[in-house]
C-alpha cells in the first residue's frame, strides 16, 4: 500500500520545520534533509499506534486507498510529499 501526504516545509533561523497538515504532526531538522527525515519518523510512529489508526480509520483509507495492516516504512518521494508503504 502507498500513502501519499502533503507535507509543509518552512525554513526557520535554525533549521527547518516539517508539518503535516493531514495529521497534525510537525518535526525539524537543522537541514532540509535531516527534517524530512525526522518527519519521517514522526509519522511512522504516530501511523502505528492503534488509537490514532481507529480515530484517523477514514482520512487514512481514503489517503492510501487501502487497509492499514500494509504500512510497512515511509519513504520520501519528493520534498512535498511522503509515500508510506512498499
Amino acid at each position: 500500500m502507498k500513502m501519499e501526504l502533503p507535507v509543509c516545509i518552512t525554513e526557520e533561523d535554525n533549521g527547518y520545520v516539517v508539518v503535516c497538515p493531514l495529521f497534525h504532526v510537525a518535526s525539524q531538522g537543522d537541514t532540509k534533509d535531516e527534517a524530512l527525515a525526522n518527519i519521517i519518523e514522526a509519522l511512522e510512529l504516530f501511523l502505528s499506534d492503534e488509537d490514532v489508526q481507529k480515530e484517523y480509520q477514514d482520512l487514512i483509507k481514503q489517503c492510501a486507498n487501502d487497509n492499514l495492516n500494509n504500512i510497512v516504512e515511509i519513504h520520501v518521494e519528493q520534498q512535498t510529499s511522503f509515500c508510506i508503504g512498499t
